[in-house]
């Protein structure tokens, strides 16, 4: 009924689901004419908070009825049981149960066989064009509905508990329809103490004393319920109230009653099932975010502190933006529900565009920016945590000089990655019992508060900042020990200059109960300790202590906050634990005018600071080699130059400013920090200026300075980033170095490129020459993302302008960029260094040595080349003297040498594998005719196999990498293995003149000058012989130096050479000095 009045014979609309002020009677009934039946029947529908659907359900609503009650425009009531579904959930946290309880009493239907009927239809009324249907029967009784109301669920942080808690509370309802519908008679206490959470709300056709609008808690609920029955009896002699209505199609009515209807009726036919759906899906999703944002305006109010007015008032605008779209949503559902109960209707319905999801979800978005912040602030405030706006902390700071940390965030702030660790933290700091430290909580979103993007814990002890970000530090220092002088009077100033010594990390058993072991940081500069045993001192860049007078603090939970000291010296003895720092090599080599000078003094200050703010901040300016530059400014309109100078000049380093070499030789810096001492190799440029002679100088004081190092962990190339192809400069500096060192150097080969802020910190136009170069090279060298690193200048330049003449460059912004990246790049080097195998310089230096070697052998090969030359001519000169002769025994000299073959044996340097079959092997006769076996076909050279040489078939052979290790058929021959054997000897066949015997006794009888001349000929040809022997092992040895350099060198030799020197012989004669060039 939802409340609409109506008798028997009232005309309804089904279109809009209304009953017409008209009757089909023009009299009222009789008693006769109404068939009363008493029906006595109570029955209850529980359900948990549900959709529409489910609500409708509950009351008896069809879903066309439901459809129509939802457009707000017919004649119904929002009183008694209707109520229940007018009301909505006003949180979407609080979770709702509720029991409807039917209670029907009478049933009156009309008496169609009654006489009297005929006499009194309004047969004009009949043609009502709006009726439909007609009334024909009434439901008395009455209906009530019951719901508890759970506080907010999403206070329950346990699944269990809050399913524990819907579970209790649907007891608790259940009971109550058992009590409504007479099932129990009296209240029991144990849902009375369950029910202490919630609160109720009644809506009832029969409300018994008019207060079922006060009702809240579970005793005046029951006292309710116990009421019914009597005022039920009260109520139309106990009828009740209607609560639903018999309807028959007018059609069919007019039939009954011998009528006929002059009109048409219009056909009504059930919404479709997909619009109903539809309708009933976008309701829902308003009720929900109306819900949603009262929910979110109630917290709002209570949360004043973490939101900023101007969102409270938006949020409540919002509210009534929300009611309008309602409105319209109802309007246009009550035009459409006509048309879609219109069979002909054959247009588009106004419910089904699609623009109603966005408007409805531009009010879900509204309503969650600052949850995350609010209940951020429930939390703090429960803890009494003092929560503040930026310009309330220096007032807190000034009142207390306890350790004090401070959570510095903002909306924005909570949605970084970093919150959950700094969320963490802090809760862990402020729930700390007897901690003595304080905490306080800083909210960046309100006035004169700077825009924050990422939280941070800052800690303050006796006043003065320790850390900006404690939870990064944390982190950064994890199982680590923070150390300090224990009085201020224990701290002395660091030296003037530091004792050359060996430097040592130190760690340190803490004090504490936890007794932590850890290296030791201190607290205020945050490096390393270090302890030189020389002077038996910790230092930091603080100062220095003796180590008796050390306090600790370590960062186990367990600790606390007070520096704790060591009161027995031999316990401190025992807790101390010195070792010596890792060191680790880097070689910086490079083109001249790179910039390796500015890198390195570059790269100390990006390993000190990570900032360009922390590098202003520091006293002094780090650098290691002098240097000076030149940069221009536009002011007024005017150009102006300022010079910068590091550092003074020295007969290693010269200023550069003129295009010459600023490194003349070799000098090594050394960059202790946290435990680690690199030493940074600084060489002289390829490519010197001063010409090619002065690189070959270059490159000895290079392989000189390493002699001094025994390992080398990288090897830095240090490259401009933007070459598209590579000059004949750069091609012969890069294979000129490369050519000097070790193959085993290409995995320690890394490659920097400067003033990388050009391309963006990325590999630009050099990647594809360098990669070509390499390739070309055969290095075996991949240019990638793990052996390429960027830096640039700049931000050290900024640096050094604003420290030596006060001058700060413009577009700050740009250089602090450029000092972050290098910053990175530069820890993400050493972080590769640390991590590679360090190459053994011995290795590359014998490359250097064999190449002596093979100089040094020049000069006997053209030595010998030189006599074996003379010495023919020589021979040459004999045989034309015997020939002037005209001897008579000329015929007979002809005949007095005779060639024969001979074997040569020659050791082998290692065993080899030779096949013995016949098709492999060729047999030789010497003069004595003896044989003499060479074996042509060599299976495997440098065969290491243990096995007796010279025995065919030995059963080791068999493994031999010729046979694939198993006996199989050799690779090289085809035969069989046993068919081989191991020789330790080379034999080869010579050809050698020799006299023939028997003229020779002929010869000798003849005592002459040619005899002589002869035997002088003998004589040069034996010393021939001799001379191509030592030739042929100078050879020897050049191709094995030459194949051990081909093996072992990263480039065998520099083929650039040529290309270089023409290059220089073209500047030359630019410049107008050939001559000297040529030379």
């Amino acid at each position: 009924a939802l409340g609409q009045i109506a008798a028997i014979g009232s005309l309804y609309d089904a279109r809009k689901d209304q009953i017409l002020s008209q009757s089909v009677f023009f009299e009222p009934l009789s008693k006769d004419a109404v068939c009363r039946d008493r029906v006595l029947s109570k029955q209850c529908e529980i359900r948990r908070s549900g959709s529409l659907m489910e609500t409708f359900e509950q009351l008896g609503l069809s879903p066309e009825l439901g459809l129509s009650y939802l457009t707000g425009t017919g004649p119904y009531t929002a009183k008694g049981s209707a109520g229940h579904l007018a009301q909505k959930r006003t949180s979407d946290a609080a979770q709702e149960v509720s029991v409807v309880c039917n209670e029907v009493t009478i049933h009156d239907t009309l008496g169609f066989g009654t006489e009297e009927l005929q006499e009194i239809v309004d047969e004009e009324v009949l043609q009502t064009e709006e009726a439909t249907h007609v009334v024909t029967g009434i439901w008395w009784g009455t209906r009530t509905a019951i719901t508890s109301i759970a506080s907010p669920v999403c206070s329950i942080p346990d699944a269990k508990a809050k399913e524990a808690q819907l579970d209790s509370q649907e007891r608790v309802v259940e009971y109550l329809g058992q009590l409504l519908t007479g099932k129990v008679t009296t209240a029991y206490t144990a849902f009375k103490e369950i029910s202490k959470s919630l609160t109720f709300r009644v809506n009832a056709d029969i409300d018994p004393s008019k207060q079922s609008a006060r009702i809240s808690d579970f005793d005046s609920v029951c006292d309710f319920i116990g009421d019914i029955p009597g005022t039920l009896k009260r109520a139309r002699a106990g009828s009740g109230v209607r609560i639903m209505y018999d309807l028959v199609p007018i059609k069919d009515f007019t039939q009954m009653m011998n009528r006929e209807l002059e009109r048409e009726v219009q056909i009504v036919q059930p919404t479709d099932h997909e619009y109903q759906k539809r309708v009933l899906f976008l309701f829902e999703k308003l009720y929900a975010t109306r819900a949603n944002l009262n929910s979110y305006l109630n917290a709002l109010s209570q949360h004043e502190l973490s939101v900023p007015k101007q969102h409270i008032e938006t949020a409540n605008t919002n509210s009534f933006r929300l009611n309008d779209l309602e409105d319209r949503l109802k309007s246009e559902l009550c035009q459409d529900l006509p048309r879609a109960r219109d069979p002909s209707f054959k247009g588009r319905l106004k419910l089904i565009n699609p623009e109603w999801e966005a408007d409805i979800r531009e009010f879900e978005s509204l309503t969650s920016q600052y949850v995350a912040k609010m209940t951020f602030e429930s939390q703090i405030t429960a803890l009494g945590i003092k929560y503040m706006y930026p310009k309330d902390t220096e007032t807190a700071y000034s009142e207390h000089e306890s350790d004090i940390y401070t959570l510095y965030y903002s909306d924005a702030a909570m949605v970084a990655p970093s919150w959950k660790e700094h969320y963490t933290k802090f809760m862990e700091l402020a729930r700390a019992k007897n901690s003595g430290h304080l905490v306080y909580v800083v909210d960046c979103d309100f006035e004169a508060g700077q825009e924050l993007r990422v939280p941070r814990i800052e800690l303050r002890e006796n006043g003065q900042i320790m850390t900006k970000d404690f939870v990064k530090e944390q982190q950064s220092f994890a199982g680590k020990c923070f150390v300090r002088a224990a009085t201020p009077r224990d701290m002395e100033k660091l030296p003037a200059k530091l004792l050359d010594s060996i430097r040592r990390s130190v760690k340190i058993r803490c004090p504490c109960a936890a007794a932590t072991t850890g290296d030791c940081f201190c607290r205020i500069c945050k490096r390393a300790i270090f302890y030189l045993k020389d002077d038996d001192y910790l230092y930091c860049n603080c100062g220095r202590y003796k180590p008796a007078n050390a306090a600790f603090k370590c960062l186990d939970p367990a600790h606390g906050i007070s520096y704790l000291k060591y009161e027995d010296s031999e316990m401190l003895l025992e807790a101390y634990d010195y070792q010596e720092f890792e060191q680790h090599n880097i070689l910086i080599l490079g083109e001249t005018g790179v910039g390796k000078s500015t890198f390195i003094n570059g790269f100390m200050n990006y390993m000190l600071f990570e900032t360009l703010d922390e590098a202003l901040e520091a006293p002094d300016l780090h650098w290691a080699i002098p240097s000076s530059f030149k940069y221009t400014e536009m002011n007024n309109k005017k150009l102006n130059t300022f010079t910068v100078t590091v550092g003074e000049e020295t007969k290693a380093q010269k200023y550069s400013l003129d295009g010459e070499s600023a490194t003349r030789s070799c000098v090594i810096y050394v960059l202790h920090m946290n435990g680690l001492t690199l030493r940074l190799i600084d060489t002289p440029g390829i490519g010197d200026t001063r010409g090619l002679q002065q690189d070959k100088e270059n490159v000895k004081g290079i392989l000189q300075t390493l002699k001094s190092v025994e390992k080398i962990s990288t090897v830095l190339f240090l490259i401009k980033p933007n070459l598209s192809r590579l000059g004949q400069v750069f091609n012969f500096c890069m294979t000129e170095l490369l050519s000097h060192l070790h193959k085993e150097t290409n995995q320690n080969i890394v490659f920097g490129f400067t003033n990388s802020r050009s391309t963006n910190y990325s590999l630009g136009d050099t990647g594809i020459p360098l990669q070509k170069l390499l390739t070309d090279k055969k290095t075996d060298i991949t240019v990638g993302y793990d052996n390429t690193f960027f830096f640039d200048s700049e931000g050290f330049r900024y640096l050094a302008a604003y420290k030596t003449i006060n001058k700060e460059m413009k577009e700050r912004i740009n250089f602090e960029k450029s000092f972050r990246n290098s910053a990175e790049e530069a820890r993400r080097l050493v972080n590769k260094t640390i991590r590679m195998v360090a190459h053994e310089v011995r290795k590359t230096l014998s490359l250097s040595d064999t190449r002596l070697y093979i100089e040094g052998l020049k000069t006997p090969m053209i030595l010998i080349n030189k006599i074996a030359d003379e010495d023919q001519e020589e021979i040459e000169k004999h045989k034309s003297h015997i020939t002037e002769f005209g001897m008579s025994n000329s015929a007979l000299e002809d005949k007095l040498k005779m060639t024969i073959r001979k074997p040569v044996k020659k050791m082998l340097p290692s065993p080899r594998t030779v096949c013995t079959d016949d098709e492999c092997r060729t047999v030789n006769r010497d003069a004595a005719g003896k044989e003499h076996v060479v074996y042509r076909q060599i299976c495997h050279d440098h065969c290491y196999i243990k096995t007796t040489n010279e025995l065919i078939g030995a059963p080791e052979i068999s493994t031999c990498e010729a046979f694939d290790y198993s006996s199989k058929p050799c690779r090289e021959c085809g035969h069989e293995w046993d068919k081989h054997q191991h020789i330790s000897y080379n034999l080869t066949v010579e050809e050698v003149k020799v006299d023939d015997p028997n003229i020779l006794e002929i010869y000798n009888s003849n005592k002459s000058k040619l005899e002589k001349a002869e035997a002088a000929i003998e004589s040069l040809s034996r010393k021939k012989e001799l001379l191509g022997e030592r030739k042929e092992f100078i050879n020897h040895s050049l191709a094995s130096f030459g194949a051990y350099l081909g093996s072992t060198a990263m480039v065998k030799y520099n083929d650039a050479t040529i290309t270089y020197l023409d290059y220089l012989i073209d500047n030359a004669k630019k410049e107008g000095s050939v001559d000297s060039q040529r030379q």
